[in-house]
């Protein structure tokens, strides 16, 4: 299931990165597969990992870097593709939204930068790891009180409009 959950959401944000692409070229294709390549490996590391945790003798540090190295490469390569469709040749794409495109840049530079914290801070404790997706928490919880309270306004605003258009 963990597997899973990566892929699609990984595979989530190749959907979002197609819809705007209408034509394509050999480094598009190539930045592509180069995002497919560690996606590919996602049942082999998180089914490392896992029998790693059931065994008796508990032998995790491995199992566990390379999943988070796995984590870590799949963020790199969904990030040069964006940049490959989306910068470098922007010309084959429809321009994303630039409030899409931040959203897009931020959720993936967080996650892949904490993936990487998991990963460092594994070399020195394997307990205080899990701490490199404090970034993520701080994220999803600045964005959980403030954006959504400040675009409440906007739409409530929005709705008075139509409904007095409307009547």
């Amino acid at each position: 299931l963990l597997s899973f959950f990566l892929i699609i959401t990984y595979w989530m944000r190749h959907h979002t990165l197609f819809k705007h692409i209408h034509n394509y070229n050999r480094q598009i294709i190539i930045a592509n597969m180069l995002l497919l390549l560690p996606i590919i490996f996602f049942p082999f590391t998180t089914s490392f990992f896992y029998q790693s945790v059931a065994s008796e003798n508990k032998l995790i540090l491995v199992p566990f870097r390379f999943f988070m190295l796995n984590n870590v490469m799949a963020g790199i390569t969904t990030y040069y593709f964006y940049w490959t469709v989306m910068k470098r040749y922007k010309e084959m794409s429809y321009q994303m939204p630039k409030e899409e495109a931040m959203q897009f840049e931020e959720k993936l530079l967080l996650l892949t930068i904490s993936f990487l914290l998991v990963f460092i801070i594994s070399f020195y404790s394997l307990k205080y790891s899990l701490l490199g997706v404090m970034p993520v928490a701080i994220y999803n919880f600045y964005k959980k009180f403030t954006v959504n309270k400040k675009s409440i306004p906007k739409k409530i605003a929005h709705a008075e409009q139509n409904d007095s258009a409307t009547h």
